[in-house]
């Protein structure tokens, strides 16, 4: 699915800085899409970090479509790439 086929980057730009987004899909769970739609929150101060969203995932979303061994990759590279 690609929720702006068709749109130049200007108009996908606009839509994003108006908070326009797509709309899910019928089959979406609510869980990812309260998760989803925090993400894309027009406010950054309500934004999850990399912490609250991999802590949702673990403690909320992760079942038999997620790959667990990839998942925790992801979170290693991201936890080491973020470290002072």
């Amino acid at each position: 699915m690609n929720p702006f086929k068709d749109c130049s980057e200007n108009v996908i730009r606009s839509n994003t800085e108006n908070g326009i987004r797509p709309e899910f899909v019928t089959n979406v769970d609510e869980k990812w899409k309260n998760l989803i739609i925090k993400c894309w929150s027009q406010d950054p101060s309500q934004r999850p970090n990399f912490t609250q969203i991999c802590d949702t995932l673990e403690n909320d979303l992760i079942d038999d479509s997620i790959d667990v061994n990839t998942f925790n990759t992801f979170k290693n590279m991201i936890n080491r790439d973020h470290e002072i």
